[in-house]
């Protein structure tokens, strides 16, 4: 694997959303995208920025193959914003193009020769062709890409030094939940700018409100994800002609659920968790470890008396939080602080803010996980839902064990002890690697700068 970059002038930029879709779609299986946003080129840097940018060729070529976007740039009275995707390549293919003796990655240059053939400027004359490019289309490039694997390095200088982000103007409506809305004010205040009404925004997020997508094209919209499967139709009744809506949910399952089961394909329905504040939930190295926690949700009290007699066998007396009966924030952070590792019996999650600061404290998690919404206790009207769900839609070995079946509580027991001594666990990295706010940052600029 090896590290590549499109970057799209600003006539293509209109375009992006599609060679988004495509990366994800079609390429998945050979390009991860990390980053995917929008700069701009400060008009005084332009010439500079290019003539960095391409420092290893002829300076009559650079003029010449840039000439067309300071042209476009000055023309235009739009300012100079280029959008750059970075992503993992996972399948380098490196060879000679051209019959020279420059090696490029086989699949960038095939896909970037795909979105020049599909997005570049035509010719007045149809017939008229530049190998390696189609018939009729110009080499007034909309896109640049890396040809060796150290180029990115020299383009995140490049960038660096001549651009700057663009900020985008965002107006916040409908009632979020209360963490969601701690990561969403944190966001916003820290990489863009809050708007207060519609006409300076450029984009909309909406927890709950219908809005008409339709009456505002030059604005993009991410609704979701506190609408409910029971106001799907209200959902479905919104005017998406224009393509400028997405609805987000925090996880795959809950994405499943409104696409496989819901039916709902009014608009693109994507997974898009909300940050963790690791900066709150992080343990402090003075306290000493020697406690258990057994959180308790949505599950039968038979599930939860089964557990804490096999943790009395054990010699163990957890501190109970039942998520039911309600608890302070602070006396849970205390008590994780305290802490040597969890229990937990939960129903399924569409996120799990509880758990997963539970593991930012850095306390791996034994876990009786489910597969069915049916498992959630008193809610028999889910058991019509057959999509799979988890207790934990953000987990990997760092984490913890988890069991399904109470017969595999023992084994499973004995494994996490075995790991947990053996200091096999990393919790809080992995909440840093997937779910802190900088990871999120990065993860909702790649969502609001690519729709």
């Amino acid at each position: 694997m090896r590290q590549d970059f499109f970057i799209i002038w600003p006539h293509g930029l209109k375009h992006v959303p599609n060679m988004v879709k495509t990366m994800k779609g079609e390429y998945k299986d050979q390009f991860s995208i990390r980053n995917s946003v929008r700069y701009e080129i400060k008009l005084e840097n332009m010439e500079t920025f290019f003539d960095t940018l391409y420092r290893t060729e002829d300076n009559n070529h650079i003029r010449a193959k840039t000439q067309h976007i300071i042209s476009y740039v000055k023309n235009s009275s739009k300012p100079a914003h280029v959008h750059l995707i970075e992503f993992d390549n996972l399948q380098p293919n490196v060879k000679t193009f051209y019959d020279g003796i420059s090696k490029k990655c086989a699949n960038v240059e095939a896909l970037k020769i795909r979105f020049r053939n599909s997005y570049n400027p035509r010719f007045p004359n149809s017939q008229t062709q530049i190998l390696p490019l189609d018939k009729g289309v110009s080499h007034d490039h909309i896109i640049h890409s890396s040809d060796k694997g150290e180029d990115i390095t020299h383009m995140r200088e490049v960038f660096m030094r001549y651009t700057e982000k663009v900020k985008l103007n965002i107006l916040k409506i409908g009632n979020y939940h209360h963490k969601n809305d701690q990561f969403l004010q944190h966001y916003i205040n820290e990489n863009h700018t809050l708007v207060t009404n519609i006409k300076e925004a450029n984009v909309v997020l909406s927890a709950d409100t219908l809005i008409d997508p339709s009456q505002y094209t030059d604005k993009k919209f991410i609704l979701g994800p506190h609408f409910g499967k029971e106001r799907i139709n209200e959902v479905s009744n919104i005017n998406t002609k224009y393509n400028n809506a997405v609805y987000i949910q925090p996880s795959q399952p809950s994405v499943d659920l409104w696409i496989k089961e819901l039916g709902f394909t009014n608009m693109p329905v994507l997974a898009l968790p909300f940050g963790v504040n690791t900066d709150m939930f992080k343990p402090t190295s003075d306290t000493e470890k020697t406690d258990v926690i057994l959180y308790y949700k949505h599950r039968h009290p038979s599930d939860m008396e089964i557990v804490l007699n096999f943790l009395e066998q054990k010699g163990i007396k957890p501190r109970v939080f039942s998520y039911e009966k309600r608890y302070r924030e602070k006396d849970y952070f205390d008590c994780l602080n305290r802490c040597k590792f969890a229990v937990w019996i939960g129903a399924h999650e569409s996120q799990g803010f509880a758990l997963q600061e539970c593991l930012s404290m850095d306390l791996p998690i034994l876990v009786w996980n489910v597969t069915q919404r049916s498992q959630e206790h008193g809610s028999q009207h889910l058991a019509r839902y057959k999509s799979v769900v988890s207790s934990i839609p953000y987990w990997d070995d760092r984490c913890g064990i988890f069991f399904y079946k109470i017969n595999d509580l023992s084994d499973a027991y004995e494994l996490f002890t075995w790991k947990l001594n053996n200091e096999k666990f990393k919790p809080r990295e992995f909440v840093e690697e997937n779910l802190s706010y900088n990871t999120c940052y990065r993860l909702w600029d790649n969502l609001l700068y690519s729709i």
